[in-house]
């Protein structure tokens, strides 16, 4: 193993703006979430890798082509080309269209993602206001505003309040009660946020153990997470790292490896 090279000082400081650590967490979250992390290599004057910028996909405008071998970024009013030689393009390949652009794991489950995200925003709508009470009520000979006011503020001093609840309140004339909307049990919120998040857990690997999630855990599963989790989650994703790296090394005897 080679251990003292000037391409492993850049692996282990890719640039002045990002430290090691989110330089490689921006790169694998992007696989992740979009399938693709193009990293902008910067050189120095003898032609060496020097600097290695991973750039969000959403910047990436045009790939290279035969006749115009750039690739051009683009954000807000900047813009620029760079040589496809100086762009190391990690992608996840779309299968229906395996030579265009990468396709990521969480992209692919945006549906889910947004439906987990809308049931919390509802129930952070619920506590916070909904705009509608929980139910209409009509009594019978009531017709103007003042007198509804009046029961209502009786019924609110009654039951409204810790220790209050499962009371009796009895009231002259028909009373007509018309509930709005459904309960959390109804539309079961909880049980949906719950399978969103297994699916999500499944979806990348990842054993439930190693997120808290121990419901249905034992002794045996406890202890064989942490394995699982380097082996199904952890080294794949740097086999294809370390691949994609291997390919900056201008000596083919080397090759990027990891611990």
């Amino acid at each position: 193993a080679v251990e003292s090279h000037p391409f492993l000082d850049v692996l282990g400081d890719p640039n002045p703006v990002l430290s090691p650590m989110s330089t490689w967490w921006v790169a694998q979250g992007l696989l992740d979430m979009k399938g693709e992390a193009p990293v902008v290599v910067e050189r120095d004057g003898s032609g060496n890798v020097a600097e290695l910028w991973p750039v969000p996909p959403h910047w990436l405008s045009e790939t290279p082509t035969v006749r115009e071998p750039f690739y051009r970024f683009s954000f807000n009013t900047w813009s620029t080309r760079v040589p496809a030689g100086d762009v190391l393009y990690l992608r996840h390949p779309d299968l229906a269209s395996p030579y265009s652009r990468g396709a990521g794991t969480g992209e692919a489950a945006a549906d889910e993602l947004d439906i987990d995200e809308f049931a919390a925003r509802h129930l952070k709508s619920f506590f916070y206001n909904r705009a509608l009470p929980d139910a209409f009520v009509s009594i019978e000979g009531v017709e103007n505003v003042e007198d509804a006011a009046y029961y209502e503020q009786k019924i609110r001093s009654k039951h409204q309040g810790v220790g209050k609840g499962f009371q009796l309140h009895v009231t002259a004339g028909k009373v007509d009660v018309k509930e709005l909307g459904s309960t959390f049990r109804e539309s079961q919120i909880v049980e949906l946020r719950g399978a969103q998040r297994d699916l999500f857990v499944q979806l990348f690997n990842v054993p439930p153990e190693v997120l808290g999630i121990i419901q249905n855990s034992n002794r045996a599963t406890i202890s064989a997470a942490d394995y699982l989790y380097k082996t199904n989650v952890i080294c794949p994703r740097l086999d294809f790292l370390a691949d994609g790296l291997t390919s900056l090394l201008d000596d083919p005897s080397l090759v990027v490896g990891y611990e």
